[in-house]
């Protein structure tokens, strides 16, 4: 006799019972493509799994890639590559902190070498020569003495002056006090006085200069410009006015005044321009130089707010305004423009 499977349901309600009966052999007829559903889904369900697995080991892969051949890159000296990846995941994550890092590495780079290199461009415009200072200095005294005992005392105190100029020209300092670089100004303006030309008057007044610190070799290109281009060929009633003044309680501020030819509102707002700028107007390109090459110092120096302020009217006069902070231990940082 085949088997028969038997099920109820009782309705309480109405006192009824519902029976179903199904033969067994129909129950087995069944059974082997239940079996077979359940193993496709199984083996579809691992081959999905795998293949999931995959894509996202190779997600994941690709960016540990890309940043180690950035990283390759950077050790073969290519500092300004950047992964700036658009993922949101943790390699995004990685990848952001590994561009921020690559900044600031930039940024110290340019902050050390660029200061030393147009440290060292200052003091080659200056000397435009390597010379043996104890030969000089040996044969500017000779000069001197020479000089005195025939009485040529002006003179004298010129080839002083000079002598003094070279040897703060050539010394090693990159970094100097205000007072250093007010004295070697002092020096080159009593050096361009003794020529006579042009004939200029000059004052200095400074205070509070004591903790004060400047790129070597600053002032000195200012007053030359002020002299050379401001004056011109005015050969009477020039005055420069060098005033040293604390700004506030962190800055200071040193103000170089003329009372020369001034310069054309055109021409101001370019001569503290980039140098791809300078090169395309030969106009200003001979004064700009030693005014940008100061402000550039004086910005990698001391950060964002420092450095010139250029005023001028032409047929009035120049003022230029050293911005730097009034202590030299200053950390780099920014400053609101006055």
């Amino acid at each position: 006799a085949s088997k028969t499977l038997v099920s109820y349901i009782l309705n309480e309600s109405m006192g009824w019972t519902l029976v179903s009966t199904t033969a067994s052999a129909e129950v087995a007829r069944f059974f082997p493509s239940v079996l077979r559903t359940l193993f496709l889904s199984l083996v579809f369900s691992l081959i999905a799994s795998l293949a999931v697995s995959w894509l996202f080991s190779m997600v994941l892969t690709r960016g540990v890639d890309e940043i180690a051949k950035t990283m390759k890159r950077v050790e073969t000296g290519d500092f300004e590559v950047r992964i700036d990846s658009k993922r949101q995941d943790e390699i995004g994550r990685l990848s952001k902190l590994f561009d921020g890092m690559m900044d600031k590495v930039t940024e110290l780079i340019d902050t050390t070498y660029k200061q030393q290199l147009l440290t060292q461009q200052a003091e080659f415009q200056t000397l435009q020569a390597q010379i043996n200072p104890h030969f000089l200095y040996n044969t500017l005294d000779m000069i001197n003495w020479r000089l005195l005992k025939s009485g040529e005392e002006e003179i004298s105190r010129s080839v002083v002056g000079l002598g003094m100029i070279l040897q703060y020209s050539m010394s090693a300092q990159a970094i100097v006090s205000l007072d250093q670089e007010i004295q070697n100004a002092r020096d080159y303006l009593e050096l361009r006085k003794a020529n006579h030309d042009p004939e200029f008057q000059y004052s200095i007044k400074i205070a509070e200069s004591e903790k004060v610190r400047l790129p070597k070799l600053t002032l000195q290109p200012i007053v030359e410009n002020a002299i050379v281009h401001g004056f011109g060929r005015r050969r009477t009633g020039n005055e420069l006015i060098v005033s040293c003044l604390p700004k506030g309680d962190a800055d200071y501020c040193i103000e170089i005044s003329d009372n020369g030819i001034g310069i054309d509102s055109s021409i101001v707002g370019a001569l503290l321009s980039s140098p791809e700028e300078c090169a395309k107007d030969d106009s200003v390109r001979k004064p700009r130089i030693g005014l940008r090459n100061v402000n550039e110092r004086l910005l990698h120096l001391f950060g964002p707010g420092y450095g010139l302020i250029l005023q001028s009217e032409f047929g009035k006069g120049t003022t230029i305004a050293i911005r730097v902070p009034k202590h030299g231990d200053s950390a780099k940082g920014s400053r609101p423009n006055p």
